[in-house]
């Protein structure tokens, strides 16, 4: 045999040799890609944050799935279907590979309750929301005020009474606790035009006028602190519509 015999007999071998090692690494690569896919699935989904919505609503909400690859998530897309949500106010979805998604909200606290064509709720800004049900335990009721307006859940409100109304409550909530014990509703005389306090119980009326709400309450507090060991309900009403003046009838 000559050597251009022996030449093109080693080039056909080694031909065949390349051609099944490429086979091989070809099912070899497709078993890891295979693998890598299996891997990637999501397997757990963990929600913190929330209190008034529950962690399968805000699951169903990011629209997110056991089972799907992990990489398939679209996280600024995610983000932005969570905050559609009114009772969500921010939201963070990570990835932990390889197979986990993590989502932690910010939610908006409802601070008051209002009744329109039916029972909502509002968050410190003035932010309406639907109707709380996991916290809407000893909410303040906002009445008094015209149920026909135009409104839309997760916006703030344009109506004067309902953002001042709000504004009250929310003072009362955040600074003064012995207030926060004793409203069940603040009432908005629309023939007076003034704003009123009614308790939970038979207790006196608190009128507190249109304006100066951060001094009238202060002094309102410290008054219950000083009558915290006397019948408060020997009163009709509690008078604060006067400049630097607490009346007591």
């Amino acid at each position: 045999m000559n050597n251009t015999e022996t030449n093109t007999k080693e080039t056909k071998q080694m031909k065949k040799y390349l051609m099944i090692t490429l086979f091989i690494g070809l099912v070899f690569i497709s078993i890891i890609y295979a693998g890598s896919q299996f891997i990637f699935l999501i397997d757990k989904i963990s929600v913190s944050g929330n209190k008034e919505l529950t962690q399968n609503e805000i699951i169903q909400i990011s629209d997110i799935n056991k089972g799907m690859n992990i990489f398939s998530i679209d996280i600024g897309q995610t983000i932005d279907k969570l905050r559609e949500e009114p009772y969500i106010r921010y939201a963070y979805v990570s990835r932990t590979l390889p197979n986990k998604i993590a989502i932690n909200i910010v939610e908006r606290k409802p601070i008051a309750l209002i009744a329109m064509d039916k029972l909502y709720s509002f968050d410190i800004s003035g932010i309406l929301l639907p109707k709380p049900t996991r916290s809407i335990k000893n909410l303040p009721r906002l009445t008094g005020i015209e149920s026909v307006y135009k409104f839309e859940l997760g916006e703030s409100t344009v109506h004067y009474q309902i953002r001042q109304g709000v504004n009250i409550i929310a003072q009362i909530n955040k600074f003064y606790s012995k207030v926060n014990d004793f409203i069940s509703e603040l009432y908005w005389d629309k023939k007076h035009e003034e704003w009123i306090i009614i308790s939970y119980e038979n207790k006196p009326l608190i009128k507190l006028g249109t304006d100066n709400f951060p001094t009238k309450l202060h002094a309102l507090d410290n008054f219950f602190k000083l009558m915290k060991n006397k019948n408060i309900n020997q009163f009709k009403y509690i008078d604060l519509r006067f400049k630097d003046q607490l009346i007591v009838k």
